[in-house]
């Protein structure tokens, strides 16, 4: 008959911290990949993908409860069409008596994924 080893009682003990390194690796795995890259918090970190164009366009509604401005802006060229598009402007700097429809603005629209901002706004005195 074969003999068991001397430690045979002791190895379901030996396996335990075994055993619980397995499911705390998984874990920290999980919780590295979903921050990201660098620890990066997606919703308020904008990637190396951060693309910018130079926008002109004409105020066509202001919704001021929102703070937003739709442009209508004109085609940038290899990249977009003329189109209107929803600007959220949160900066109060811009919201003057002078702000109305029908008023030129020229900016800056910076693109990080499905995220677009306007900067480096000028309203032009028409």
């Amino acid at each position: 008959m074969p003999s068991r080893p001397q430690n045979a009682a002791n190895s379901s003990a030996n396996t335990r911290p075994l055993r619980l390194i397995i499911p705390m690796a998984v874990c920290m795995l999980l919780a590295a990949c979903a921050a990201g890259p660098n620890g990066a918090d997606h919703d308020h970190q904008y990637d190396s993908a951060t693309t910018s164009h130079e926008l002109t366009g004409t105020i066509v509604a202001i919704d001021a409860d929102s703070k937003v401005w739709y442009v209508n802006h004109e085609e940038i060229p290899g990249y977009m069409d003329a189109m209107v598009m929803p600007f959220q402007v949160p900066d109060d700097q811009y919201w003057t008596e002078e702000l109305s429809v029908g008023k030129t603005i020229t900016g800056t629209i910076v693109v990080a994924g499905d995220d677009h901002r306007l900067e480096d706004i000028e309203i032009q005195n028409d």
